[in-house]
């Protein structure tokens, strides 16, 4: 099974056209984009999976899968 994480683009890296600063859970990674149609502009969602990002998101699509990730998280959580 592959995972994709949602993350939220916080600018391009200077001199680096296709890498951009993803937020992903707080952790701020650089991603390559270059896969996507056109570079992404700051706060643009993407889905990530092993350092790319594969398509651009809606706000609605984003919040729908950061949800359904919350609530795999809080059934998997484990407690002795």
């Amino acid at each position: 099974m592959c995972l994709g994480l949602v993350g939220q683009v916080a600018g391009l890296v200077e001199d680096r056209p296709d890498v951009a600063l993803v937020d992903i859970a707080g952790v701020r990674r650089p991603v390559n984009v270059g896969l996507l149609d056109a570079p992404p502009t700051g706060g643009t969602w993407v889905l990530v999976h092993m350092g790319f990002a594969l398509q651009t998101l809606t706000d609605d699509e984003a919040a729908e899968s950061l949800k359904t990730l919350d609530s795999y998280s809080a059934e998997a959580a484990w407690t002795p």
